[in-house]
């Protein structure tokens, strides 16, 4: 069950199926989040044996479609086209595009294909008559997407089905709207609302597939019915988006503060071993001054002793000379004297 839906047997067994009610696997932001339920839906719905999309950028659309086609082993050939370069809509972006789409695409290797460059060198690619499903959502200008048509248009099998998005953007001069407008009063067209809009186009009215006659029949009561529920559906995947961008922007957070407590805690590790080296060194030198203040405090006990030592011997010196017989011995020692200065003459 789907909360908030009501319930038309009939309408609800030719367009809702279990692929609808499924979560896509790759999700990734995209103006497409809103299209995903119809997407899988219509792979097996449609089975068709080769789909194209023109312009698939971040590649949420193009691998809705995939896992339709794995899923439902349709044996669906898949083809991206892209340049992966951007545009006036879009923004410009770099490679890493790119290289992100053709990483998952390994996943879907076996029947997808990436062609990395324009729409128009494409179709060269691809025969008359062999394209069953066409997505259209490259760049969104009147003169563009009535061009990107055009140019597919022999590509399309007679029963081929055709998107377009964004058939409900009325500003920066978009013309989906415009150009899917002039087409609906030629062509069989429905369109969806809701994620900017999304046009379905069946070639012709006769050879329109049974699994999508009630989606081009439905009016009043049924269309907003139609409407009502993929629009429902399409929310869950917006909010499964929201909620994996906040889980991550709160991973990202929480890995943060971790990389900052760790930061802190090698910076206190590193502080403490810091600490214990400098107390280590502060050890080692007050050791050393203590060996030299005991070396300082020998020194200058040898020197007392040195100097107590000539003052007893001045003491001593001073004693002797004032005995007897040093004054009575005192002329012969100056005999002694002069002779031997005489001797050195």
């Amino acid at each position: 069950m789907i909360d908030g839906i009501s319930r038309d047997g009939e309408l609800m067994g030719a367009l809702i199926s279990n692929y609808s009610v499924m979560i896509p696997e790759y999700i990734e932001n995209s103006a497409w989040l809103e299209h995903g339920p119809f997407a899988l839906w219509l792979i097996d719905a449609l089975r068709p044996k080769r789909f194209v999309e023109l312009g698939t950028h971040g590649g949420f659309s193009y691998f809705a479609f995939c896992q339709a086609v794995k899923l439902s082993s349709s044996g669906t050939a898949c083809y991206a086209v892209d340049t992966w370069e951007g545009d006036e809509h879009s923004g410009e972006y770099d490679d890493s595009v790119y290289q992100s789409v053709a990483q998952y695409n390994t996943k879907y290797s076996a029947f997808s294909t990436l062609m990395k460059m324009r729409f128009d060198d494409a179709s060269r690619y691809f025969e008359d008559g062999s394209v069953d499903l066409l997505h259209i959502d490259g760049r969104h200008f009147y003169e563009d997407v009535k061009e990107d048509f055009f140019q597919w248009l022999p590509k399309l099998s007679a029963d081929a089905i055709v998107l377009f998005h964004d058939i409900n953007v009325r500003e920066r001069d978009f013309g989906v709207w415009k150009f899917f407008g002039e087409l609906s009063v030629e062509y069989p067209t429905f369109s969806f609302l809701h994620g900017h809009g999304l046009g379905v186009l069946a070639l012709d009215r006769s050879k329109i597939p049974p699994c999508l006659a009630t989606l081009f029949a439905s009016s009043g009561e049924s269309l907003i019915l139609v409407r009502d529920i993929y629009s429902k559906l399409g929310a869950r995947i917006s909010a499964e988006f929201q909620n994996k961008r906040q889980l991550k922007a709160l991973s990202s957070e929480v890995w943060g503060l971790k990389e900052m407590v760790g930061g802190l805690q090698r910076s206190a590790d590193s502080q403490v071993i810091r600490i214990s080296e400098l107390e280590l060194l502060l050890t080692e030198k007050e050791s050393e001054l203590v060996r030299a203040q005991e070396a300082d405090a020998r020194a200058r006990a040898e020197l007392r002793q040195q100097q107590e030592m000539q003052q007893e011997l001045r003491q001593e010196l001073r004693q002797l000379q004032a005995t007897l017989s040093w004054k009575i011995t005192r002329p012969l020692r100056r005999i002694r004297s002069l002779l031997r200065s005489r001797v050195s003459v």
